[in-house]
């Protein structure tokens, strides 16, 4: 999904910065549906943005008082509850399915590439260019079938396992028996989601010795362009650093830190996206908070996502310029720095879902020995049975999308 900001001519009057709080205002509604965020979003032009991006001084202003972060969190794990941010790890689950099928698309080609090589150079790198593409192939099918596994276990905690423990009907014996069934388990899947982790770590290591060796082997001088594409991807990294830290500034989190971060960070939500604006929005809407302080998130935002829009246009310029030149290393340069990393990020949530899963089943152990008082739930089990708060739920959505490619390759 996107957002494009509305153009506008710089010979227009600017408008004032009362009249954009009043048009995002409009677009938000009565306040009390975070969807209306994208809308509110869409409702701004770059006009609009700079307006308030310039009052801000070009960072946004502390929209989330200390007192009010819990009710923040609160917000945004309700928001990330809904049935439309399902939909959007549903999408991100098929962004990763696809980024197998471009993985195994690149090293075939790279294979034609370097068969070509050979019939005049002889590089003898087709053996080990062959060995990573099977031992990628094999780690895929594998963690599609943990994720598979994860996906029942996590939806079971929060349908199943949480309200088990909230039943005063069962005896407090048979419930702590029943969470420690789960943190056992969830103890094999953190030590299968390690090793998978390490496996994909060992492959991008050992094609960037690969890479390194075939650069060396075939290395040329790319000139002006290639100095250009690495300037573009400092300051393109930079502008993404800048948004990212904008959306963390609302949660004071990394991006396992907590229930939240962790969905922030599966979900793609500190990327820069409209997402984002969703879910942070989403949060300061159902903490009660003000459309003033929402609408500073979104012009930085939207100033900065715009001026990394046209950096990321201009690198792909240049980037095409050189694949002419360059194609055999290129694929292997973006193989190994780029595709199995990025991919490698989209598997890597299988480690901390459990590690947070687990986290929070000691907790409910450690309540129901202190007492089982229903005046002191944990903190995820009150949201998940007074909030409907259900995280590890939605978070299977990606789980059983991502595993579906199983059948695909059957």
């Amino acid at each position: 999904m996107e957002t494009t900001l509305p153009q506008y001519s710089t010979q227009d009057a600017p408008p004032s910065y009362e009249d954009v709080v009043k048009k995002f205002t409009a677009a938000l509604g009565d306040g009390k549906d975070p969807e209306k965020i994208l809308d509110a979003a869409n409702a701004l032009n770059l006009a609009d943005c700079k307006v308030v991006f310039d009052k801000n001084g070009g960072n946004p202003p502390p929209f989330v008082e200390e007192k009010d972060r819990d009710k923040f969190h609160l917000g945004a794990e309700k928001a990330a509850s809904l049935p439309i941010a399902q939909g959007h790890l549903k999408e991100r689950a098929q962004t990763a399915s696809q980024a197998v099928k471009d993985i195994e698309g690149i090293f075939h080609q790279l294979l034609l590439e370097i068969m070509k090589i050979d019939q005049i150079h002889k590089s003898d790198f087709i053996p080990e260019l062959r060995k990573h593409k099977e031992t990628f192939s094999k780690l895929i099918q594998e963690s599609r079938l943990l994720a598979r596994e994860i996906s029942q276990y996590g939806k079971q905690f929060d349908e199943v396992t949480i309200e088990f423990c909230a039943d005063k009907d069962i005896s407090v014996q048979d419930r702590i028996k029943r969470i420690q069934r789960f943190i056992e388990e969830a103890k094999k899947f953190q030590t299968a989601s390690d090793a998978m982790q390490d496996r994909f770590t060992k492959l991008h290591d050992d094609f960037t010795v690969f890479v390194g060796k075939f650069v060396s082997w075939a290395e040329k001088k790319e000139g002006e362009l290639d100095k250009k594409v690495t300037k573009l991807i400092k300051e393109i990294g930079d502008l993404k650093g800048r948004i990212t830290k904008v959306i963390l500034s609302m949660v004071a989190v990394g991006a396992g830190g907590t229930t939240l971060g962790m969905f922030l960070a599966v979900g793609g939500f500190l990327a820069p996206g409209p997402w984002s604006l969703f879910l942070i929005g989403g949060g300061l809407i159902l903490a009660g908070l003000s459309a003033a302080a929402c609408i500073g998130l979104i012009a930085t935002w939207m100033i900065l996502s715009n001026e990394l829009k046209q950096k990321e246009k201009e690198k792909k310029q240049y980037e095409d310029q050189i694949k002419h030149i360059q194609q055999a290393r290129s694929q292997l340069v973006s193989l190994g720095k780029e595709d199995l990393a990025i991919f490698s990020e989209k598997i890597s949530f299988l480690k901390g879902y459990w590690t947070k899963a687990s986290s929070d089943a000691v907790e409910i152990e450690g309540w129901l020995k202190g007492g089982a008082d229903d005046a002191k739930y944990p903190k995820y089990m009150e949201r998940s049975l007074k909030e409907g708060v259900k995280i590890y739920k939605a978070l299977s959505t990606y789980l059983d999308e991502y595993s579906r490619g199983i059948e695909s390759d059957e």
